[in-house]
């Protein structure tokens, strides 16, 4: 930190400064992260699991075996997933030792996890003759020789530590309650995690009573629809009534990625109208891989390698019982205008130094990824009142986690509790319920605010340019602010859309474009 305070920040451009403060706030938050070390579970779905379940095997998949050194890169790669799985039991044993243990509901879904990686590691011995193709007889049987070795002798008995370290003395000894309250440093940790993944300066209370407020006005704007469609029960008997609605359920993966791509198509030919710049990575919808969908609930975006396309992979399991009511919602989160837009641009963005193109704040990602979504209602995009209902139950959804969130790692609430808040709530499912209450106060504390946190800050900016800028405020060119900069905190992007305003404030008035929304809905 001493040769950063040396920098003469007065003197920096716009883009310099914003690259100072970031930097500044990364420096202070690893700093105070080896205080919190103990208290981070590495081995949950969320984590190491992602890692095993979702990274290792498309890593893998994408060296070339033929290239100089390709066998040995993956022979590294594929025996380092060994050293991998023991520094998770590592951590395990070193919490265990100053009282730190999962709570008893995490430890059957993540031993599942890990005993479905070791049934499937098989598999990555077995070697397709095409990905062979330019590699020389010795060294294709030497491959298969090594991987099969290190599959027996490295990889499954690094599993099978971690299998055992999570039996049953481990269970036996594990907390029945959940959430970070209950460790020795836990709260301190809480409120480190929640600048982390906020960059905000609010307390645990203040974002559990934003959350209850939100929760109140979504439910009275779902009322309003219910009404619309001329239903006069209550909001649980008509969400018992979706479940009967056929034209929400999909019976094949194949039906799950037709309904997401025809909302991509009903948006593709309008965004030209609201952003001067779109990615030029392409983009679309894939099932995820079967170990994945064992811990998630509706899917991830992921953007690949350079040159491969950024997809939104689904969890195509369980259709039965998985309703497609947010899917318009879903799609303009993940893809476009949302993830995709949003990073795909700031990787293809050269003015910006490396370390700014790989910049990550999730109240950024996820905020910028819900605006995309009310962007699109406000386009019109989601007007069927299905899917408008569908937004809704989606922001109640991520205004809920305020509420459980906070409550479970500040409140002390217990799983029943916040299962039953979550139940009443929203239309989750009692497995996704269970997946999610674990995820807020085991696998991520904290991360979950920032979908709500983060969007609500968009919005707040959005409304601020507006009021300054008056006749002349132009969505096109704040949302080319909002994405031109990359992933910024907070705190730096108010200060970089407050530079923006002064910016457009200093031109010659003139008569500004067309309001796309209202075009569009004319």
């Amino acid at each position: 930190m001493q040769e950063f305070n040396a920098i003469a920040l007065h003197k920096l451009s716009h883009e310099d400064t914003l690259t100072a403060a970031l930097l500044k706030r990364d420096l202070e938050l690893l700093i105070e992260a080896s205080e919190h070390h103990w208290l981070f579970f590495d081995v949950t779905a969320y984590n190491g699991g992602y890692v095993m379940s979702s990274e290792l095997v498309p890593a893998l998949n994408r060296i070339d075996l033929a290239a100089p050194d390709g066998v040995e890169h993956y022979l590294s790669l594929f025996t380092d997933a060994g050293r991998f799985i023991g520094e998770l039991t590592n951590k395990l044993q070193g919490q265990r030792q100053r009282g730190i243990l999962l709570p008893k509901a995490a430890i059957p879904k993540i031993r599942t996890l890990y005993s479905g990686v070791r049934e499937s590691l098989e598999e990555l011995t077995r070697f397709d003759q095409s990905r062979l193709k330019g590699v020389t007889p010795d060294l294709a049987q030497h491959l298969k020789d090594e991987t099969a070795s290190v599959l027996h002798k490295v990889l499954y008995l690094a599993l099978d530590r971690l299998l055992d370290e999570l039996g049953d003395d481990y269970m036996a000894q594990a907390p029945k309650a959940a959430g970070l309250y209950q460790y020795p440093g836990g709260e301190a940790y809480y409120q480190y995690l929640i600048q982390r993944e906020t960059s905000l300066d609010l307390t645990p209370d203040q974002i559990h009573q934003m959350g209850l407020l939100a929760m109140e006005d979504i439910h009275k704007q779902m009322q309003a629809i219910r009404q619309k469609l001329g239903f006069t029960g209550t909001a649980v008997e008509f969400h018992k009534q979706l479940t009967t609605v056929k034209r929400l359920y999909d019976s094949s993966p194949e039906e799950v990625e037709q309904r997401y791509l025809a909302y991509v198509d009903r948006i593709k030919p309008h965004l030209a109208k609201y952003f001067s710049k779109q990615p030029q990575k392409p983009y679309g919808v894939k099932r995820a891989s079967p170990m994945a969908e064992l811990s998630m609930a509706a899917g991830y975006y992921s953007g690949g390698a350079t040159g491969e396309p950024g997809y939104y992979y689904y969890n195509g399991s369980n259709l039965d019982s998985s309703s497609m009511i947010s899917a318009g919602f879903l799609i303009y989160h993940e893809l476009v205008p949302g993830h995709h837009f949003h990073l795909s641009l700031a990787k293809e963005n050269e003015t910006l130094s490396v370390y700014r193109r790989g910049v990550r704040m999730n109240a950024f990602s996820e905020g910028w990824a819900n605006y995309a979504s009310d962007l699109a209602l406000e386009m019109g995009m989601l007007d069927d009142p299905y899917d408008h209902y569908g937004f809704l139950l989606s922001h109640a959804f991520i205004s809920a986690r305020l509420v459980l969130d906070t409550g479970l790692n500040h409140k002390g609430w217990s799983l029943d509790k916040a299962s039953r808040y979550m139940l009443e709530h929203t239309v989750s499912s009692e497995s996704q319920v269970a997946t999610e209450v674990l995820r807020y106060s085991t696998n991520s504390p904290a991360q979950a605010l920032t979908y709500k946190l983060g969007y609500d800050k968009i919005l707040g900016l959005r409304q601020t340019a507006k009021e300054a800028l008056g006749e002349h405020f132009d969505l096109k060119k704040f949302h080319s602010a909002m994405l031109s900069s990359g992933t910024l905190s907070m705190p730096v992007l108010e200060k970089h859309i407050q530079w923006y305003i002064t910016e457009e404030l200093k031109k010659p008035s003139t008569a500004p474009d067309a309001d796309p929304v209202k075009e569009l809905q004319r």
